[in-house]
């Protein structure tokens, strides 16, 4: 959850370069280097812990996890770097700018993820609810050294996205949204099952721009054979049909069903679960679902009990879509 403080960095140094890293007579150890990561971490917001050890078992011990980065001198930017020499930490991100977005890339640079690897996960409605739920789904998805996770409320959109006409009035701001952003985003996601303005989205940018309908039900065409998709409301089926049939997978689906409730009302545990178990069920037993999909991002507090419950797969479409950019930003394809 944000607002929880990060855990401490473990910052490795050569114990025996001096004066960069030396021991102290009284124990410990100190020097110019030392100096400069506690005072980047001061900066960062961020508890260091100093390690130092032989400078051969560094990088073995780095690699294994045991280790955030490695603390060693050095005046060669990444293009002039010889190529005999290893990939350990600088002293100073990207950026630098020391704007709380550094962190340590799986070869042990310090980088900036406000410059790169970030994705920016979108609630076109206004429910300050909604996006709470959906940065929590997102929460097993942060690792470490993966792109940071942000989610963010388009305050111009309705409550709720129910209809048609929710759909199209969301667009323009979304886009604009996009495009301001497009320089501190590594790709974007948009959260919501209608997957709103997505087509006009690729278009405004050329960072990947992935909707949750769309990455949903394909990860749910491998889990099983025919899905099922929860709705919110009847109202809201013939959209998602529309998007079904625009991916060419309708003799996949089994069904959907509503549970009858709008998005503000997701948030009631007592009144929703019930309803999802029991639409759940009627997927599987009635329509042959062998997987569902969840068909509302305000939905993605109950995927685990749901899924528990009922006994068959069940997806969140966030935590699909999320999943999915993580794999276009840390691959590197290009195109949308």
């Amino acid at each position: 959850m944000r607002g929880e403080p990060l855990p401490a960095l473990i910052v490795s140094f050569d114990g025996t370069f001096a004066p960069h890293a030396m021991a102290k007579l009284g124990g410990g150890v100190e020097g110019f280097n030392i100096d400069l990561v506690l005072e980047a971490g001061k900066r960062m917001g961020r508890k260091i812990e100093i390690f130092a050890g032989e400078f051969s078992g560094l990088i073995p011990a780095m690699n294994a996890g045991k280790l955030d980065f490695v603390g060693a001198p050095g005046t060669g930017s990444p293009t002039t770097r010889p190529r005999s020499s290893p990939r350990v930490s600088s002293t100073s991100p990207a950026c630098g700018r020391w704007c709380g977005s550094c962190r340590v890339s799986s070869t042990g640079r310090l980088r900036c993820t406000d410059m790169a690897e970030r994705i920016l996960v979108i609630n076109p409605n206004s429910t300050e609810a909604v996006t709470r739920g959906i940065d929590e789904a997102c929460a097993p998805l942060r690792i470490p050294g993966g792109p940071a996770i942000e989610c963010l409320t388009l305050k111009e959109g309705p409550r709720g996205i129910e209809t048609q006409q929710h759909v199209d009035s969301v667009v323009p701001p979304l886009l604009k949204l996009i495009q301001e952003r497009e320089k501190h985003f590594a790709a974007f996601v948009i959260a919501c099952y209608s997957d709103p303005g997505l087509h006009s989205a690729r278009e405004a940018t050329k960072k990947p721009v992935l909707g949750i309908s769309e990455c949903g039900i394909l990860t749910a065409l491998t889990l099983g054979q025919k899905f099922g998709v929860i709705a919110i409301l009847r109202q809201s089926i013939p959209q998602h049909l529309r998007t079904i049939g625009a991916l060419g997978v309708t003799e996949r689906l089994a069904g959907e069903l509503p549970v009858g409730l709008g998005v503000t009302e997701l948030s009631d545990e007592a009144k929703t679960f019930g309803r999802m178990v029991e639409v759940g069920k009627a997927l599987r037993d009635q329509h042959g679902a062998d997987v569902i999909v969840m068909g509302c991002a305000g939905m993605a507090r109950y995927r685990k009990p749901l899924q528990d419950t009922i006994g068959i797969p069940v997806v969140e479409p966030t935590q699909a879509a999320v999943a999915m950019a993580i794999g276009r930003v840390r691959l590197n394809w290009s195109g949308n």
